[in-house]
């Protein structure tokens, strides 16, 4: 067995610093729109995701730099739960806006 760390494991340790080394980029201009996302860390190197949909066809086209659908979709994941609310969090948003509810009134 290697002690090399795997995808997740080096995906993890990416995020631990998050937004710092990863970044969302939505696009749209004239022929596509879409997100880019770009992601940098030391000692294991940098790339981008893109996924675009022309508009004029409708096709969408995703260009992973070679990247392999388990580091693609590992990093996708990890991206959601950061802009994805717990419960907590939403649990919290809840309790201010109750608050300023009662606050108006």
């Amino acid at each position: 067995m290697s002690d090399e760390p795997n995808v997740v494991d080096k995906i993890d340790t990416m995020f631990a610093t998050f937004p710092n080394r990863t970044e969302i980029h939505p696009f749209n201009n004239e022929y596509s729109c879409g997100l880019l996302v770009t992601w940098m860390e030391q000692g294991t190197g940098f790339g981008e995701l893109t996924i675009s949909c022309n508009k004029a066809t409708g096709e969408w086209r995703v260009d992973t730099e070679t990247m392999g659908p388990e580091w693609c979709g590992t990093m996708l994941m990890r991206l959601l739960g950061t802009v994805i609310p717990t419960e907590a969090e939403l649990a919290f948003r809840e309790e201010i806006i109750r608050s300023r509810r009662e606050r108006e009134s």
